[in-house]
C-alpha cells in the first residue's frame, strides 16, 4: 500500500520537476539566476512531495482501520433500545434542571 502511493507520487514529482526544467530558462530574462530558482521550486516540490505521502499513507490506514474495527472493538457498553424519561416529556427535565 504504501510502496504503491510513493511510487505513484514520485512519477508525479518527476514530471512535475521536468516541466520545472524546461520552464526555468525564461528565468533569466526576468532578472534572477535560473538555477537559484530551480534549487528553490525544486525544494518546494520536494516538501510538497513529502507532506502529499504522508497525508496519503496516513489517510489510507485510517481508511482500513475504519473498516476493519467490529462493533465489538468499538464500544463495550451495549447500546440501549429504548429512551425513558425522568419527566412526562423532555422540555419539563430540561426547565426543572434549569431551575435548580
Amino acid at each position: 500500500m504504501a510502496l504503491q502511493v510513493i511510487d505513484t507520487l514520485w512519477m508525479e514529482h518527476l514530471d512535475s520537476m521536468d516541466d520545472l526544467r524546461e520552464g526555468i530558462g525564461l528565468r533569466g530574462y526576468g532578472g534572477s539566476d535560473p538555477l537559484v530558482e530551480y534549487k528553490r521550486e525544486g525544494h518546494k516540490l520536494f516538501e510538497r512531495l513529502l507532506d502529499t505521502v504522508f497525508l496519503t499513507i496516513s489517510e489510507r490506514i485510517a481508511k482500513s482501520l475504519a473498516v476493519s474495527l467490529t462493533p465489538d472493538l468499538v464500544g463495550s457498553q451495549p447500546v440501549p433500545k429504548e429512551v425513558r424519561y425522568q419527566h412526562q416529556s423532555p422540555e419539563l427535565g430540561v426547565a426543572d434542571e434549569a431551575a435548580e
